[in-house]
């Protein structure tokens, strides 16, 4: 019994960082509505904002009223496109 227990929480913990390594690549055409995207969550958009070869990371903020903690604006930056 102890056993099946080792090798299942094994197993969960490959498969979350699996889906986490194909989320980390995936590239959106547009920014994710107010809400959608809370801190510290990151995703790339291609919304052509950022010179070529290169993607923007959106990392999302926190709003008070939002039952977050204090307020923390979404932050913006370039990064070169990751490849496939």
């Amino acid at each position: 019994m102890r056993k099946f227990g080792f090798f299942f929480g094994a197993g969960a913990i490959v498969v979350c960082a699996a889906i986490s390594a194909a989320r980390a690549t995936e590239i959106l055409k547009e920014e994710p509505h107010v809400g959608m995207l809370v801190y510290p969550n990151t995703v790339l958009v291609d919304n052509g904002k950022c010179p070529a070869g290169q993607v923007q990371q959106i990392t999302g903020g926190m709003n008070p009223r939002r039952g977050g903690g204090q307020m923390m604006p979404r932050q913006y930056k370039c990064v070169p496109r990751p490849t496939q």
